[in-house]
């Protein structure tokens, strides 16, 4: 049998994926709490997340989300209003695989 880089790489990223994919019935208590702990005083949310799942906005729609390569400018307070995905957010594809 002949080896390819897609043969080699479709059962890993398939696997990936299946092990890291939120579970259907999960909660989303937990993002929600977090994300009326980072509303500040006018309301808005702030949130800097490694999550590179889209659970977040599950849990509130009505986020801005924010990934590379369009990260924020740090010295503009408002500019982080939002969810803020330091390492990127997958497709929205990603639930459906």
């Amino acid at each position: 049998m002949r080896w390819t880089s897609s043969a080699l790489l479709a059962t890993p990223i398939q696997g990936t994926t299946t092990a890291l994919r939120p579970k259907p019935d999960a909660g989303l208590g937990p993002h929600q709490s977090l994300i009326s702990m980072s509303r500040g005083h006018d309301g808005a949310v702030q949130l800097v997340t490694t999550n590179f799942d889209r659970v977040f906005e599950q849990a509130d729609p009505s986020l801005v989300p924010i990934a590379p390569p369009d990260l924020p400018d740090p010295t503009r307070p408002s500019a982080l209003n939002g969810i803020t995905h330091l390492h990127g957010k997958v497709s929205p594809a990603f639930q459906r695989l």
